[in-house]
């Protein structure tokens, strides 16, 4: 069963609250009180009415904690998106850089397996002239050195 409480019931109780005080106070003075303090707010009234302060204060403290780490959390939100931002600006900057340093970077899968096979093609024929260059330059070593004994038997 959850308490309502009305207006009436609020009024009442600072009524109540304030009759000491009443001897103080003509009758008028108090009714312009009461509208006056009704006027800055029945929550505030309620809550100072029925909510001890001790209560208040630590929900008052609750309440701090919570924006400090809500605050907390929305920083490193920024801070994570302007990073994230960077890193994608450096990484796009890499991606047109090695776009531009590797041909059909960015073709179909078949035409990049086509270059791969190029490429492969391209070093093991390398690497066969390779070989046989080297192999001519032997024999090329090795006949000029016959030249240059015949020549000197001939003599």
């Amino acid at each position: 069963m959850t308490h309502t409480i009305s207006h009436h019931d609020i009024t009442s109780r600072v009524m109540r609250d304030h009759a000491p005080y009443q001897n103080h106070w003509n009758g008028a003075d108090f009714k312009s009180q009461l509208q006056r303090f009704e006027f800055t707010g029945t929550i505030s009234m309620l809550a100072a009415s029925l909510i001890p302060v001790s209560q208040l204060t630590f929900i008052a403290g609750i309440g701090l904690l919570v924006w400090i780490l809500f605050r907390r959390q929305m920083i490193s939100k920024r801070r994570f998106r302007a990073e994230a931002l960077e890193s994608n600006k450096t990484l796009a900057a890499q991606k047109a850089e090695s776009a531009r340093s590797l041909p059909l970077a960015d073709a179909p899968v078949e035409t990049q397996r086509w270059q791969v096979a190029m490429f492969e093609l391209h070093r093991d024929l390398k690497a066969d002239l390779d070989t046989r260059i080297a192999v001519v330059n032997t024999l090329l070593r090795q006949v000029d050195e016959r030249i240059a004994h015949l020549e000197k038997m001939s003599r």
